[in-house]
């Protein structure tokens, strides 16, 4: 694993959170373009600190990832209308409150100012320190007279419940599958409809078997059920013809506790959740395209926004 750590200061907070969003939604579409995915290839986080420093932690995890991974701090952000306002959604998502500011064409000439400003390696650091900052709000800040509380939209991704009894025995090998599948639309629907994600979970019980992401929608926002189901097949089919799939398996086959790579799942975790121990050997007999194939003849998937919920096969 390589881990790259990057460090911008600015003294407007919110702005800085902005940019924060931009630039992180950056590097995921630019791994995405390149068959990259979260979960097999890298893991990205981004955090904007109360002090105006932006702190971006890059893991790349397969050799793609880490060659790429060189020119992060290269990154320039697109600035299109679409991309700003999809950050901004994400951010009144995140907050729950109304953002201001001083108009789209003063914005942007602030993020470009931040966007030109060189990113900062934390091995390059000596020491920042941060106790005489002065706060800025404008030109872009959060209105906490004006709460927008968020909405909520479940996605589940489950197994059919007739087939699982037919590969029981797959059940590590599907749950690491909706690892990757959600950890990849969990990057690429906030992007595109200015979502937050909070996460999710692997579920396993009488009545469901799968993962389950939850979202917080901005105020105001509204989309079509059929399109989000629409996107995540076709997110998927994408990471099957871009080799995605292939790799995982490979990667999965090739586990050895000992030397422990960045995929390694945490064996109790997964006995945990499907009450299957698996080893290396275990993983070198289920870890194949095959049973991948298998297993995501087996999906299907639901959007529920409050009572509204609409549902699609994979195919």
């Amino acid at each position: 694993m390589k881990e790259t750590i990057l460090i911008k200061q600015c003294p407007a907070i919110q702005l800085a959170h902005l940019y924060e969003h931009l630039f992180c939604s950056e590097v995921d579409k630019l791994f995405y373009k390149n068959g990259l995915f979260p979960y097999l290839d890298y893991s990205l986080s981004g955090n904007t600190h109360q002090t105006g420093i932006i702190y971006i932690k890059l893991e790349a995890y397969t050799e793609l990832a880490k060659d790429f991974s060189k020119n992060t701090k290269n990154i320039k952000l697109s600035m299109t209308n679409e991309a700003l306002s999809a950050a901004t959604s994400q951010l009144i998502a995140e907050n729950e409150f109304a953002y201001t500011g001083s108009g789209i064409t003063e914005v942007k000439k602030h993020l470009e100012t931040l966007d030109n400003q060189p990113w900062q390696d934390i091995d390059l650091i000596t020491s920042i320190d941060t106790k005489g900052t002065k706060r800025q709000s404008k030109p872009f800040y959060i209105d906490t007279n004006h709460p927008l509380p968020a909405k909520k939209m479940f996605f589940r991704i489950e197994l059919d419940n007739k087939a699982t009894p037919n590969f029981r025995h797959l059940l590590p090998l599907a749950r690491l599958m909706c690892f990757l599948i959600s950890e990849t639309y969990e990057t690429v629907l906030p992007d595109k409809y200015g979502l937050y994600s909070l996460g999710g979970e692997f579920k396993n019980t009488s009545n469901f078997i799968g993962y389950e992401s939850i979202f917080n929608i901005p105020e105001g926002h509204s989309f079509d059920k059929e399109e989000i189901l629409g996107n995540v097949s076709e997110i998927i089919k994408y990471i099957f013809s871009s080799g995605g799939f292939k790799r995982f398996a490979s990667e999965l086959a090739g586990i050895s506790h000992k030397n422990a790579s960045s995929i390694s799942p945490n064996a109790l975790y997964s006995l945990t959740d499907t009450g299957i121990l698996i080893g290396s050997v275990g993983w070198r007999e289920i870890a194949s395209e095959k049973n991948i194939l298998l297993i995501l003849d087996s999906l299907s998937f639901q959007v529920r926004v409050g009572r509204e919920k609409a549902s699609a096969k994979h195919a």
